[in-house]
């Protein structure tokens, strides 16, 4: 080891040694601390006597330092625009010795006395998803963004054996003429099985996607186009006759904790709907959305869960909309 090295060695244990020391001076006897740990997998805030700790990460800490006290109050509430809310209050007791003062009589009968100061301890807080009201395994909660704006959030959804697969839909209720939607840059995250993205580009143009997609209810055609794109050249156009729904559908594990499905939507005339979701075939002549969006033929964005229906404001023909949906169904295990 050269003496260069050794010098630089040495001033990187003096570093370490210092800052130590710095640490034990801050959470020292003189002090009360909290160790506020994020055991969820959502970003939260941290509030206590007026001083907020912002957006922090999951597995991420932060120590909060006060004057010597037995408890502390401490809030921790889920950072808002991340589709969840939720917010809970915790005192978190901590080591305590209050300020007192001994006094002995030396020789002379003269009282000595010796005051000694408050001192403090530390404690720890591991903020995990059951310690917020209403985050029970077993309840199954969604939120809704359209156009990444969240339009709602802890919206009860149907639970993840109803259905087997995700779904795009051409729907034209009833009227009369073709009704003709494209659909890109798909995006299918469901855990704890992999994550699926489909641009779409890969396939060539006028075919069927069959490596990726299953057909379920013919409507009047699909395929591979370049008449309308969001991203890259290509797109999916599904294409239904009225009262006829074209239906395709991309296979998806049963019992899933969770699925977080996205979509770019483009429907060409108004009053001509479409619908994406998760789905099923019920009958040769019958299949059932779940948890879906609708672009109805009212010119209206629909949301169904489990006894819910929400309506999010009016689309318009020959424009872009992206559309995502997170479905929780275990919120012990996501």
């Amino acid at each position: 080891m050269t003496i260069r090295n050794r010098v630089l060695k040495m001033i990187l244990m003096i570093l370490i040694l210092f800052f130590v020391n710095m640490l034990t001076v801050l959470v020292g006897d003189d002090v009360s601390s909290v160790t506020v740990v994020n055991k969820t997998d959502f970003r939260i805030d941290v509030l206590s006597e007026g001083k907020m700790y912002a957006a922090i990460e999951p597995e991420y800490a932060i120590v909060h330092t006060t004057d010597p006290k037995p408890s502390l109050e401490i809030t921790a509430q889920y950072t808002p625009g991340q589709g969840i809310s939720g917010s809970v209050t915790k005192t978190v007791e901590l080591p305590y010795s209050g300020r007192n003062e001994t006094c002995e009589c030396d020789e002379n009968d003269t009282p000595e006395c010796v005051t000694y100061p408050e001192e403090g301890g530390s404690a720890k807080w591991e903020v995990r998803p059951a310690d917020f009201p209403g985050s029970i395994t077993g309840i199954h909660r969604g939120s809704i963004w359209i156009d990444d704006e969240l339009k709602a959030e802890n919206v009860t959804l149907v639970a993840p054996e109803e259905f087997d697969e995700f779904a795009i839909l051409g729907i034209n209720w009833g009227g009369s003429g073709t009704s003709t939607v494209y659909f890109d840059d798909i995006r299918v995250l469901s855990y704890p099985t992999p994550f699926y993205l489909d641009d779409f580009e890969s396939y060539n143009t006028g075919s069927y996607p069959s490596a990726n997609w299953v057909n379920r209810f013919s409507g009047q055609s699909a395929g591979i186009s370049e008449t309308v794109v969001h991203g890259g050249s290509k797109s999916f156009q599904l294409i239904s006759n009225p009262s006829w729904a074209r239906v395709d559908a991309h296979i998806v594990p049963t019992y899933l904790d969770s699925v977080d499905y996205e979509a770019w939507v483009y429907l060409d005339q108004s009053g001509r709907g479409a619908q994406l979701g998760l789905g099923v075939v019920v009958t040769s002549n019958t299949y059932r959305t779940y948890n879906a969006i609708t672009f109805g033929n009212d010119n209206l964005i629909h949301f169904g869960g489990a006894d819910t229906s929400l309506t999010f404001g009016s689309w318009s023909p020959q424009t872009w909309y992206k559309v995502r949906v997170l479905c929780r169904f275990n919120l012990e295990a996501i």
